[in-house]
């Protein structure tokens, strides 16, 4: 019967996992952007490569998407650990994206 109930857990984790994934890609890369730049009142920005395209936002908008997947998938699927930590893991990676991704003006 638990094992049962962790395979059904663990199918539920994924399906809300990978739909939330799936609506939030693209939208908040430019808040993340406009917050930043809001925050640290224009003092840093998002570094550019020479084709001037931004470096790491897709990453970083990725780790954060992934880390509010992963809690809510865990939360879905009943199960506390895995939403928790997943985030706390995923959004550790996210702030280490972030501090290699933004350069001060």
């Amino acid at each position: 019967m638990k094992v049962m109930y962790m395979i059904i857990s663990y199918i539920v984790f994924g399906i809300v996992d990978n739909a939330i994934m799936y609506t939030t890609g693209k939208r908040i890369e430019d808040k993340i952007e406009a917050y930043v730049l809001s925050v640290t009142r224009g003092k840093y920005r998002l570094r550019k490569d020479t084709k001037g395209n931004k470096v790491d936002v897709s990453f970083l908008c990725a780790a954060i998407g992934n880390a509010i997947s992963d809690f809510v998938g865990g939360a879905a699927g009943m199960n506390v650990y895995l939403a928790v930590c997943s985030f706390i893991g995923c959004m550790l990676v996210a702030v280490w994206i972030a501090c290699k991704s933004f350069e001060r003006i």
